[in-house]
């Protein structure tokens, strides 16, 4: 389902007609953002065609184009301006393009028919001038102007084309687009951004994990450099971010931060930015010692951090960076505020898209049977923290419905894994050895992708604050229910999730899961509502709006 998603302004009354005559038949709705200036004329015109027409006051491009999206209800975006149109072979091709799960959008190459403002004639003009405007509903643009898209990186380039005329565009309007053009320019702060970023983990867990999604939705049209911990982080081995620029610069048992501080000096930072884990390395005086180094230079400082234990409120207190971003948890923002910290902003952990696979396809790629109803438990797997539990619930959920597979898919600790093995052989002895699969390794990203999507509901079972960071955020990612134990690691997850008192209760829940078909249905709508309302575009977006107040502020 495609929405054509337009802005418009009062000089473009005499090119809207085309496009929408065009595409009438080819997309499912269209949504018109007009500038409040446009006349009631251009309006009227607009409503021969559709009802979908809302009036935004302008402040620039990317906002605009932003509120269309958000304005829309279908799963793919067609944006176009006014005086474009398409070819009739991609035009004709639109629907099996957004049928393709595999991507994320379509760069178009475009004809540009201009003329500059001396009156020239360029034909052609920087061909094939790739345009990323067939897109999932996910993306969003960023930059006052010439805006850049983020969010669609599994792109695939097209060999047919927009055809943008500006031939009969008069004179006059090209000199207003360009004097807007330049303000915008002027204005967009982030042009001047220098980003230093502070990694913590190796990035096959936590926070490195945290890392590598983060930059791959941060803007390619900004600069950010990575600042690596030696040995450990090493962004190059990332395939989707080999083009990523980073610095092995620091390790956790250095007696000072000083070869940190002298690489971001280097750099020329403005704005660095830490990602701080306070049960690695406590109250650590090395970072006061580089925040104030960093300060007396006029660089913004920014701490983030997930979980805050109280007693560690006098070392931020002493830290005194420029801001702290605290995650996933807002009661804690206002510990710190109570404290006297002033500057404190929140955020929720981003959630990561999957792509749109489906249940028989991700099955078959997988080599899983189709019918059974999948328990996908993913993560560390420690005998200590309840996997012979789970085994005893599904052996339950096993008598009712033997049609039923459950899937533990994670490693197991090399101390651990005798005692794996005498599970499983306990487990084939029972006849279960098909029905529980322990996969006993790590996953890459597309394997977890492709799990996600084969299973029906994912299951939480051991009480740890980095459960949020783990199978919660992955369940979400998939759009799938999940059950989870009570506690502050899934408070935060107020849709999607069925959170249970006990073990015991796991069997009862997956049997009404499979039973109810509502409740399912429902689930799954909330697990994409909360996709929706925090996946890693719109956080992106937060991240450089409080980068773009520092330096509003410098």
């Amino acid at each position: 389902m495609i929405s054509l998603c337009m802005i418009l302004f009062n000089e473009q009354l005499n090119k809207i007609e085309k496009i929408l005559e065009q595409t009438r038949e080819y997309v499912d709705e269209v949504v018109l953002i007009l500038d409040k200036e446009c006349s009631y004329d251009l309006e009227e015109l607009c409503k021969k065609y559709i009802d979908r027409i809302y009036r935004e006051e302008f402040i620039d491009f990317s906002q605009m184009k932003n509120k269309a999206i958000e304005y829309s209800s279908k799963d793919w975006i067609l944006f176009l301006d006014p005086d474009e149109y398409l070819e009739p072979e991609l035009l004709y091709s639109l629907k099996e393009l957004t049928n393709q799960f595999q991507y994320d959008g379509y760069l178009i190459p475009r004809k540009n028919y201009e003329k500059d403002s001396s009156n020239n004639v360029y034909e052609l003009a920087k061909y094939p001038d790739y345009q990323l405007r067939l897109f999932k509903r996910h993306c969003r643009y960023v930059g006052k102007v010439h805006e850049t898209l983020i969010g669609g990186n599994n792109q695939k380039i097209l060999d047919k084309h927009i055809i943008h005329n500006k031939l009969d565009e008069p004179i006059e309007n090209i000199k207003r687009k360009d004097e807007l053009y330049s303000r915008l320019e002027q204005e967009d702060l982030l042009t001047n951004l220098k980003l230093a970023y502070v990694s913590t983990y190796d990035t096959m867990c936590g926070m490195g994990i945290f890392t590598r999604h983060f930059l791959e939705v941060f803007p390619k049209r900004y600069q950010v450099m990575v600042f690596s911990e030696k040995d450990l982080v090493n962004v190059s081995r990332v395939p989707t971010l080999h083009n990523i620029p980073y610095i092995k610069s620091w390790c956790r048992i250095d007696n000072s931060f000083i070869g940190l501080f002298n690489e971001i000096m280097k750099y020329q930072s403005n704005i660095v930015h830490i990602h701080y884990d306070l049960q690695l390395f406590g109250a650590d005086r090395r970072l006061i010692e580089l925040v104030n180094n960093l300060k007396a230079r006029n660089i913004k400082i920014i701490i983030e951090i997930q979980i805050l234990l109280p007693q560690m409120i006098p070392f931020f207190k002493a830290l005194n960076p420029d801001l702290i971003i605290v995650r996933d948890y807002p009661e804690q923002r206002g510990l710190l505020i109570n404290s006297g910290l002033e500057h404190v902003e929140f955020i929720y952990h981003p959630i990561k898209i999957h792509r749109d696979i489906s249940r028989e396809e991700a099955r078959k790629i997988l080599g899983l049977p189709l019918n059974p109803f999948i328990i996908l438990v993913p993560g560390f797997i420690r005998p200590t923290t309840g996997v012979g539990e789970i085994i005893e619930e599904f052996r339950k959920v096993l008598e009712k419905y033997s049609d039923s597979l459950l899937i533990f898919a994670g490693t197991s600790h090399p101390f651990d894994r005798d005692i794996i093995k005498l599970v499983r052989f306990e487990l084939e002895k029972k006849g279960l050895g098909k029905k529980i699969i322990f996969t006993d390794r790590f996953h890459s990203e597309e394997e977890l992708e492709l799990l996600g999507s084969a299973c029906d509901v994912f299951v939480i079972y051991r009480q740890s604050m980095n459960s949020i960071t783990g199978a919660g955020l992955r369940a979400y990612s998939s759009c799938k229910p999940l059950i989870s134990l009570e506690g502050i690691a899934v408070a935060t997850f107020h849709k999607g999730c069925v959170k249970i008192k006990n073990k015991e209760q796991l069997s009862e829940e997956i049997n009404n899961l499979i039973e109810d078909k509502e409740k399912y249905a429902l689930l799954v709508r909330e697990s994409r509502e909360l996709r929706e309302e925090r996946n890693w575009v719109v956080q992106m977006i937060k991240y450089l709006k409080i980068y773009e107040n520092l330096l509003r502020e410098s």
